[in-house]
C-alpha cells in the first residue's frame, strides 16, 4: 500500500511508485526534487524528505512565475548589470590587484578575441565543459572545486 513502512528505508521513488503516479507524474517529480537535492529520486530516502519538509523554516518551497517565464524574471534582475549570453569564454584572468583605475579584477577572453574586464563576473558553463578544462582558469581553480569538477559524474 500507498506509504507503507518497508524493511528498509525505501526511496523517494518506491514511495511514489507504490502511490500508483503515472510516469509523467513521476518524470515531473523527479525534475523537481532533481532540482532540490541534486539527486534522482531512487538515491534520495523517503525518511530524510520528510524530515527536511517538516523542519523547512525558509519561506516559500517554490517559485512559480503567473503571467511570465523565467527569462523575465531574470531579464529584471539583470536591468542595469553588463549581461551577455552565447558569449564563449575561453579564458578567465582574475588578478588581486586588478588592472587599473576602473577596478576590474577579472578579465575574460572570448574565443573570438573579444576581451571584457570587469569588477566581477558570473560565469554558467555546463559541468562537462569544465571537465574539459574549458575556460581555462588563470590562476587556476583552487585544489577543493577543481576537485570537485573531476569528481563530479551528470
Amino acid at each position: 500500500p500507498c506509504g507503507a513502512e518497508a524493511e528498509e528505508e525505501p526511496t523517494l521513488l518506491q514511495y511514489f511508485a507504490s502511490c500508483g503516479l503515472s510516469s509523467r507524474v513521476l518524470d515531473l517529480a523527479d525534475a523537481i526534487f532533481a532540482n532540490d537535492y541534486g539527486a534522482d529520486m531512487s538515491d534520495v530516502g523517503l525518511h530524510e524528505v520528510m524530515h527536511e519538509q517538516r523542519h523547512w523554516t525558509y519561506g516559500e518551497k517554490y517559485l512559480v512565475l503567473r503571467g511570465a517565464c523565467l527569462q523575465d524574471a531574470m531579464e529584471s534582475l539583470g536591468r542595469g548589470l553588463d549581461v551577455r549570453t552565447a558569449w564563449r569564454v575561453q579564458r578567465i584572468d582574475a588578478s588581486p590587484t586588478g588592472w587599473g583605475a576602473d577596478g576590474a579584477a577579472v578579465e575574460l577572453s572570448a574565443a573570438d578575441g573579444r576581451v571584457v574586464r570587469a569588477r566581477a563576473c558570473v560565469v554558467t558553463v555546463p559541468l562537462s565543459v569544465l571537465q574539459r578544462g574549458e575556460p581555462e582558469f588563470r590562476p587556476p581553480l583552487p585544489p577543493p572545486q577543481a576537485g570537485a569538477i573531476r569528481k563530479l559524474k551528470m
